[in-house]
């Protein structure tokens, strides 16, 4: 829970200008996108990413669309999958 709220607190600016229908889910990107930078600081991760043997994705269900989407910095909210 210390690491959700310290995403909270970091974010919290926009978090709070966000309507409060699309909250949950801006929250839910921002975990997913500091979950992917975590693991980017692994040393074997960074390793594996620079070879070409690794990629990491971040991907999100949408329970109302009942649709996953892909979450990469950046594009927050884009690439609907199926």
């Amino acid at each position: 829970m210390a690491g959700l709220n310290s995403l909270y607190a970091t974010h919290e600016e926009d978090i709070n200008q966000t309507p409060v229908m699309e909250r949950d889910r801006a929250f839910v990107e921002l975990n997913v996108l500091d979950q992917l930078r975590s693991l980017r600081k692994f040393t074997e991760v960074t390793d594996a990413i620079k070879k070409g043997h690794l990629q990491i994705h971040g991907v999100v269900y949408d329970t109302k669309a009942e649709q996953a989407y892909g979450v990469s910095e950046g594009q927050q909210g884009s690439d609907y999958m199926t």
